[in-house]
């Protein structure tokens, strides 16, 4: 996902604007690495349950949304993690088992 590849971008950045260690700058990917380790399983079952496509376009608004609302930080620690959160819980919803069980209910067996 773009969250992983461009932190690196805008670590300097936020420590520097608003005086945040490299860790708590960089705390955000951890809870989307959490969120997905513990929630995997559970949204797998909910795909299964509900169907591909409320997860696929949930994710993209929710994504999306989270995201932007980024660069709407103000410097609180507090709303930067709510916000990963969010951005997590997107994320978790355009994981490649949600696309994997949408192609794989378009074929049948002989």
């Amino acid at each position: 996902m773009t969250h992983f590849y461009t932190i690196g971008l805008f670590l300097k950045p936020l420590e520097h604007d608003f005086g945040w260690s490299r860790s708590e700058a960089s705390s955000g990917l951890m809870i989307v690495s959490a969120i997905a380790v513990f929630l995997s399983p559970f949204t797998g079952a909910l795909i299964d349950r509900l169907g591909t496509r409320i997860f696929g376009i949930a994710g993209v608004l929710i994504y999306c949304a989270a995201l932007a609302s980024l660069s709407l930080s103000n410097g609180s620690l507090y709303i930067w993690w709510a916000t990963w959160l969010l951005l997590a819980i997107g994320s978790l919803c355009l994981k490649p088992t949600v696309f994997a069980a949408a192609v794989s209910t378009h074929f049948k067996s002989g």
